[in-house]
């Protein structure tokens, strides 16, 4: 019979509160970028965590309510996702054994996060150069620990262990969200500011962002039942040929995302009059870097294209014989992702071709955050596909069988 360390968490209403934490994060990402496309980046003025030096602003105009409610929103998103590690990890098998581990970890994590917030509230005037020097350096090493943790702390090969590791892995790349957050409004990196700094910083915090969605999202997909699921235990998560292919696809899918934003940013910050004032931007060689950046999202979409194609394709090649269970889970996450694909790119030539109004590109955001959640999960099923083993049949013993 099915083993502790192999049984999946299946609490169901667990499942469901995960998925929840995934579409309320595309919500928090959706209206962060209607901070951005209303200019409403400096509404709590150089200050963070408090805005405007208030607890909750008095009077807000606009600009302070989109700030202040984005703000807001990822203060929930901290809640939600930390409810998810703790419940994940009173559920999952074992998870109690790696807790004294995690609180090490997180102990390290606020003390270090406590400190970043000190630095924010007394950086003022040029000395914000220094921390516009150290803060991208203190962000990687962030991010470096989320690794080493996870590495140190879990065996993959069981979906309880997964979705612990991959909820851990939320949870700190959140933190790392927030900084990077508060990073940008300390350097005055919002509204119309368009130097190379805000560039570097900005790009830092969408791949973070990105990254934060796949792990939310590898938790919800460990933490739900699989078709097929109830026969079996789960022997293990395989990683199956062309794993490095599939992690190059991604990245190179987060530099799509990354990308899009930028052109996205630069169509905010430098409105072209008419389509024929776009394109010559483009080319321009006094145009700002932002306007000559933005060829580059569709170069890499098209690529990136061709690898969802291969990886639709690579999905099919583990073949109902081998997992038929899944094959039409498989089947249906390949067709969503296709049809997500084409309306990626009817959206991106719209917005175009509409001279990149706002609502389009919340529209066009919208759509990639779900096209990223449902690629996570075809690539996934297809590098670590879930290997069902039948259950042991019971023998009678010979005593029985002459009784």
């Amino acid at each position: 019979m099915a083993t502790s360390s192999t049984a999946a968490p299946h609490n169901r209403l667990l499942a469901r509160f995960a998925w929840f934490a995934v579409f309320y994060n595309v919500l928090v990402i959706v209206w962060g970028a209607l901070v951005r496309a209303s200019g409403s980046g400096a509404g709590c003025g150089n200050h963070w965590p408090l805005c405007n030096g208030q607890v909750i602003p008095v009077s807000p105009g606009f600009h302070t309510i989109i700030e202040f409610t984005h703000r807001m929103m990822t203060g929930g998103s901290v809640l939600v996702v930390s409810a998810l590690l703790v419940w994940t990890f009173c559920t999952a098998a074992k998870g109690w054994k790696t807790l004294y581990k995690l609180a090490g970890i997180t102990l390290l994590t606020s003390i270090t996060v406590s400190l970043l917030v000190r630095v924010f509230l007394l950086v003022e005037g040029p000395q914000q150069n220094n921390l516009a020097i150290i803060a991208p350096g203190v962000s990687i090493l962030i991010s470096l620990t989320i690794w080493i943790f996870v590495v140190w702390n879990f065996d993959m090969r069981s979906k309880a262990n997964a979705a612990c590791g991959f909820a851990v892995t939320s949870m700190l790349l959140l933190l790392n969200e927030a900084f990077l957050g508060a990073l940008l409004v300390k350097l005055g990196y919002v509204t119309g500011n368009d130097s190379t700094g805000r560039i570097v910083v900005l790009s830092i915090h969408l791949s973070n962002t990105l990254l934060l969605m796949a792990a939310l999202t590898l938790t919800a997909r460990f933490l739900s039942p699989a078709q097929g699921d109830a026969p079996h235990r789960w022997a293990g998560l395989q990683r199956a040929p062309g794993f490095g292919w599939v992690v190059a696809g991604l990245a190179a899918t987060i530099g799509v995302g990354v990308s899009g934003s930028m052109a996205a940013l630069g169509d905010t910050l430098f409105p072209a009059s008419s389509l024929q004032a776009a394109f010559a931007q483009d080319f321009a060689a006094n145009s700002p870097l932002l306007l000559r950046l933005r060829l580059v999202h569709p170069a890499c979409a098209l690529v990136t294209a061709a690898f969802v194609l291969w990886l639709i394709a690579r999905s099919h090649q583990i073949g109902p014989h081998k997992l038929p269970t899944q094959e039409p889970y498989r089947t249906f996450l390949g067709h969503l992702l296709l049809a997500l694909l084409v309306l990626q790119f009817a959206l991106g030539i719209a917005d175009v071709l509409l001279l990149t109004p706002a609502w389009m590109q919340l529209l066009h955001l919208f759509g990639a955050d779900l096209y990223w959640v449902t690629l996570v999960l075809l690539a996934a099923d297809t590098i670590w596909p879930v290997t069902p083993v039948p259950l042991p049949v019971a023998i009678p013993s010979p005593s029985a069988s002459t009784a």
